[in-house]
This record gives structure tokens, sequence and C-alpha cells, in this order.
């Protein structure tokens, strides 16, 4: 998540295994293979922002805006300062055995990014 500090984490990693080096006597060593810290999020005001809830809401879809970890689309142009909103239909199981979406939805989730592009482009 965007407010938490990477690393916290690497430390807290570090950490647990200290005390299992030590309690198990046993050797464990890791490395960081990749990291991709977050980029400061989008301001809930900004108007890309405004836009996606509002098409959103003309759909009928009820949105709240949040915060995903570094590694989305939108983080890399929020790296260079340029406000991104990120959104789909998903069934909370990214990354997760047995990830899958719903054809139907990704067409859904097309049809909000064309009424963005047709409404305000």
């Amino acid at each position: 998540l965007p407010q938490i500090n990477l690393d916290d984490v690497v430390k807290k990693v570090e950490e647990v295994a200290a005390k299992f080096r030590q309690s198990r006597n046993v050797g464990i060593e890791y490395e960081v293979l990749q990291r991709s810290d977050a980029p400061k999020p989008t301001d809930v005001q900004a108007e890309v922002v405004q836009k996606l809830l509002a098409v959103l809401k003309e759909r009928g879809i009820q949105a709240t805006c949040g915060g995903v970890g570094g590694a989305t689309c939108g983080a890399v142009l929020r790296r260079i300062d340029v406000p991104a909103a990120v959104w789909s239909t998903i069934h909370s199981m990214c990354h997760q055995p047995n990830e899958y979406t719903v054809i139907e939805e990704l067409v859904g989730d097309c049809k909000v990014f064309m009424s963005l592009v047709l409404k305000y482009c």
C-alpha cells in the first residue's frame, strides 16, 4: 500500500529473520529481487479522478478512492508528476491462486474508458 514504507518492511523482515536465526540456530538469507516504492498518490480532487468518478456514477457504479502498491500502470505516470487514476472491476483475487477475470466485466471496463474519452477528449 502507498502508505507503507518499504524500508520498514525490509527492516521487519530482517528482525524476524534475526529472531529465527538465534532461536532456531539456523541460517537465513534473503535478497530483494524487485522493489517498487509507491510514488505520491494522486489527490482525490484531481481532475482525472473526478472525471472518472463522474463517468462511473453515470454508469451506476459507486466507486471509492483508495490506494494500491507501487507497481501499477498509474505509478509510472505519478512518478513523473502526472496525476493518474487506476480503476477496474475485480473480485479481490489479484495475485492469488486461481486469479481470474470475467470477460463481461472487462468489456464494461472498456466502456467506462471509452465514455471518458468520448465525454472529455
